[in-house]
This record gives C-alpha cells, sequence and structure tokens, in this order.
C-alpha cells in the first residue's frame, strides 16, 4: 500500500524488557529478570540473586542464601548453614559446628561437645563430665580436669575442693577414706585397755596401755590419755 512504513521488532533478549509500542529494549533492575515473554521484569526469588552484569537470575553457591530480589548471595555465618530452599540460615545443632560460608555442618570430635548454633567445639570444663551432648557436674567426692568424660574419685586423705575441679588436702584433726567432699573430725578414741574398744576408720590410738590390776590403789584413769591420731 502507498505511503505505507514497515517496522522491523526485534526481540528483547537477557534481562531486558518492553511495553508494547517501545522503540528499544529496557533494562531490568537488579534484583529481578526478564519475565518468560520479556514484556516486563519479576523478582528473583529467594535462593537467587541478579547483579546488574547478570542475565538471569541465578542460583546461591553453596554456603550462601539470599532473600527476594537480592542482587548478590551472602554467606551463612559461623555456626550456620543455608536452609533447604537457600532463603536463610539454620543452627548447626548441638554436638556439631561449622564455619563461615559452610555448607554443612560437621560432628564435634570425639570428647568435645557444643550448643545450638556454634562455630567451634569444646570439651567440657573441669569439674563437668560429657554426658551424651551435654556436661553434666561431676558428684560430689569427685572431680575432673577439661576435657574430662569421667569423674575421678579424690583419694583417701583428700576431698573435693568447692567446684570439684580437684582434690584438697584433709586439715589436721580430720580424715577422710578417699571419694569424699568433706574431711571428718577424728574422733577421740576410748581407752583401749579398759573398754577393749577399737578406734574407728580414718584413726588409730596411741593411748598410754592401763592395768588396774597392776596398779591397783593408784588412780589409773588419768593414765589412760584419749589420744586419737588420724591416719590416712
Amino acid at each position: 500500500i502507498s505511503g505505507f512504513n514497515s517496522v522491523d521488532c526485534s526481540p528483547c533478549t537477557d534481562a531486558t524488557y518492553s511495553s508494547p509500542g517501545a522503540e528499544t529494549c529496557s533494562n531490568c533492575q537488579p534484583g529481578y529478570e526478564a519475565n518468560e515473554d520479556h514484556s516486563g521484569c519479576v523478582i528473583c526469588p529467594a535462593g537467587k540473586s541478579r547483579s546488574a552484569d547478570q542475565t538471569q537470575c541465578e542460583y546461591c553457591s553453596s554456603g550462601q542464601y539470599s532473600t527476594a530480589g537480592s542482587v548478590s548471595c551472602s554467606e551463612c555465618p559461623a555456626g550456620k548453614v543455608p536452609n533447604e530452599y537457600r532463603s536463610g540460615c539454620v543452627d548447626c545443632p548441638a554436638r556439631q559446628y561449622s564455619t563461615a560460608g559452610s555448607e554443612s555442618c560437621s560432628m564435634c570430635p570425639q570428647g568435645q561437645t557444643s550448643t545450638p548454633g556454634s562455630a567451634s567445639c569444646a570439651g567440657c570444663p573441669a569439674g563437668n563430665r560429657l554426658d551424651g551432648d551435654i556436661c553434666v557436674p561431676c558428684p560430689n567426692g569427685t572431680y575432673s580436669n577439661a576435657g574430662a568424660t569421667t569423674c575421678i574419685n579424690c583419694p583417701p586423705g583428700t576431698k573435693t575442693n568447692g567446684n570439684n575441679t580437684g582434690c584438697e588436702t584433709c586439715p589436721a584433726g580430720t580424715y577422710s577414706a578417699g571419694g569424699a567432699s568433706r574431711c571428718t573430725a577424728c574422733t577421740t578414741c576410748a581407752c583401749a585397755a579398759l573398754t577393749n574398744g577399737s578406734c574407728p576408720a580414718g584413726s588409730t590410738s596411741n593411748t598410754v596401755s592401763c592395768d588396774p590390776k597392776r596398779d591397783w590403789g593408784y588412780d589409773w584413769s588419768n593414765r589412760c590419755k584419749n589420744n586419737c591420731e588420724c591416719i590416712s
């Protein structure tokens, strides 16, 4: 037809779009990509991103995540890893850990543990022992060093200190049979020659021997010095 000017239309490509009648294609802003027919732009979903020099939304790399409309992906911090959809990060469970940018959590070495969301593992502090995935205090009369998995009885003649991190020698005049959290005061021993008694556990007698037949008429009761010595 005379006077009709034909127009050649070229499709928009990559991350560009156009409206009807447009003479040029426009770039989608970062964080968006062109829809299927390039008639508009759609936001990059969580787990993907698009920067200005990318032609479409790209999945986040290992150990990374993104929220919807992101221009780049971010590393999960230490103690966390990406969730299933890479839309965020989740804590590593107890007895596991991760460093920044990790794709998955790692198990703690034997004898060590961690709380959820930990960046590293550690042994139990002194005075505690590992029980499953938690640290529990040592029972009274026992102690432990840092990183221990079991508690140890204090030896005879000692007692545990205030926080069960070690043992202390019983002071003079007291004793313990071992595995004790406190020392027991020595008990005065009965005069063995008169009562045929014996000293209690943890002590011995060094009394002067008394013989009422031999010392008849002598106030031998004063000679029986009830003197008890502790033994370990």
